[in-house]
């Protein structure tokens, strides 16, 4: 009986994997007239294609086969399509059609200046192509298993392509298999803006080809931006403006993150860099600090996990930065491995010179550790041990700066000549006034 069992339940599970989703095909002036006509507050969609039809969708064309060439300084909303009701969709699919005439390249299958009053639920979508949209409420997109859709990436182009929107309360999550890495993923040139105090930033993506995070803006109390197990990722020329910023980084083929403006400390848990990547270190004005430290301190301090839902997390941040990771012992250690990680990067690419200042970094680091060593356990050996790093920072910035030292040396000779022509030894007779004729 149990053989019958088991044998039943493989030829439903090879029966349940065999069958081929069934897609309900829409134009997209069909779509938005289904949203009309819905009656309810919610319009529900699941397992449909939305295609491109040049005979009715014209509303829906964008010029320019990529994002660089879609964009107009000069464009001027309609206001012609205002939705007041929440869409939730399920393994919906925007598909695009490209197409030349006379008058250059267009594409035709885009969510264009769309006006979305209320949420906005994206379950499992691979393709997508949006431009110049509007979100008051909140914008979720979230992809659990791509491999819903490993039929449309076979046969179309698996890409989320979002530029020149407006969001509020955003929440972008995608996981994919790492055998499905088809599904790029591309933010240009959008205003992410908090209106409510709940309204936060949540992006994070796993399994992908690659994503493309450019000349954005994130106005938010708290900013968690993840990237895992990806190909290609590109984030360059935003500009993040928060009193928290978390950024969790493991395991990419490439990186470029360089050229951002961060208005405040970014807590990273990062994998070390390759060789090949590319990092600026610039943009981190107000500094890094390892994540981890600050989350085990938050989580002894308020017994609230994760940090950003805490209500007092500015407070926390604060004090984590001034004292704890110097005092904890656990924290500082994640501290300088965080550092060494950057350090490590930049020495792989011959970049002395940044490689240097983060060295100086991690040795002023230590000699506040060492301080506060000397502090709980006084004795000479660590008296000792904190001021000659002291002397070494004077002396020549911990030996990044040789030229230093020639300097030093040379203010100490002239120091001790003066003192010897002021007070001259007893075997010289004449003294001073020898030496000034």
């Amino acid at each position: 009986m149990k053989k019958i069992l088991f044998l039943l339940t493989i030829l439903y599970t090879i029966n349940s994997f065999s069958q081929e989703i069934k897609y309900k095909e829409y134009s997209y002036t069909e779509f938005f007239k289904l949203i009309e006509e819905e009656k309810d507050s919610i319009f529900k969609l699941k397992n449909a294609l939305i295609k491109f039809n040049s005979k009715t969708d014209a509303r829906y064309v964008i010029k320019g086969k990529n994002v660089y060439e879609a964009r107009d300084s000069t464009y001027e909303y309609r206001n012609d399509i205002v939705i007041n009701k929440s869409i939730e969709l399920d393994n919906v699919q925007f598909l695009t059609t490209n197409f030349s005439t006379d008058k250059g390249r267009f594409s035709g299958g885009a969510l264009l200046d769309i006006h979305f009053k209320k949420s906005v639920l994206l379950n499992n979508i691979s393709t997508l192509t949006m431009r110049y949209c509007r979100f008051d409420k909140a914008f979720q997109l979230d992809s659990r298993d791509c491999n819903v859709n490993k039929y449309l990436s076979d046969v179309f182009d698996a890409g989320i392509d979002i530029s020149y929107s407006n969001f509020t309360n955003f929440n972008h999550q995608i996981y994919c298999a790492n055998e499905s890495r088809k599904l790029a993923v591309q933010y240009r040139d959008n205003n992410f803006k908090a209106l409510n105090s709940d309204d936060r930033f949540f992006l994070t993506n796993n399994g992908i080809s690659g994503l493309y995070f450019t000349e954005n803006q994130v106005v938010y109390e708290g900013v968690f931006f993840g990237l895992f197990e990806t190909n290609i990722n590109i984030v360059t020329n935003n500009i993040f403006e928060s009193g928290y910023i978390q950024k969790n980084i493991s395991s990419l083929n490439y990186f470029q993150w360089s050229d951002n403006t961060y208005s405040s400390t970014v807590f990273l848990v990062p994998s070390p860099f390759s060789s090949k990547d590319i990092i600026g270190l610039k943009q981190f004005k107000k500094g890094i600090s390892a994540y981890n430290g600050l989350m085990n301190y938050s989580l002894k301090a308020t017994e609230r996990y994760p940090i950003h839902l805490t209500n007092n997390r500015q407070e926390i941040v604060t004090k984590f930065l001034d004292s704890v990771r110097i005092h904890n012992e656990k924290a500082f250690r994640e501290e300088m491995s965080l550092k060494s990680q950057f350090y490590s990067h930049f020495r792989s690419r011959y970049n002395t010179q940044v490689a240097n200042k983060i060295y100086i970094e991690l040795k002023n680091l230590e000699t506040q550790r060492l301080k506060v060593e000397h502090d709980l356990n006084p004795g000479f050996r660590s008296y000792f041990k904190w001021k000659v790093n002291q002397f070494l920072k004077l002396f020549s910035d911990y030996g990044t700066e040789p030229s230093k030292a020639i300097v030093v040396s040379m203010y100490v000779i002239l120091f001790f000549a003066l003192i010897y022509l002021l007070f001259p030894n007893t075997w010289d007779r004449h003294g001073k006034n020898r030496v000034m004729n």
